[in-house]
């Protein structure tokens, strides 16, 4: 993904017990120019805190591909995973 900028980005996560919400991805622009980071501590502990920052991420990398502002982004993981939780 990030070939053009010829740089490699790596991350690791060390979680203090064996699982849990905590997360970190990184996104690119369309032209392969800019790098962001997001780093997100997601609410549950164990399987559903894996799973709660498996749905954070997944949907901040659908949404930075349409939205051009970040609080337009943070806005839409949040409406996102308000709805889920709300239907549970």
């Amino acid at each position: 993904m990030l070939w053009r900028l010829k740089v490699s980005i790596a991350g690791r996560s060390i979680p203090v017990k064996a699982v849990g919400g905590d997360s970190f991805d990184y996104i690119a622009d369309d032209d392969e120019t800019k790098v962001g980071k997001a780093i997100s501590n997601v609410s549950g502990k164990d399987l559903s805190g894996v799973m709660n920052a498996a749905m954070a991420s997944g949907i901040l990398q659908l949404s930075s591909k349409y939205q051009v502002e970040l609080t337009q982004v943070m806005s839409d993981i949040n409406v996102s995973l308000c709805e889920k939780w709300n239907r549970t």
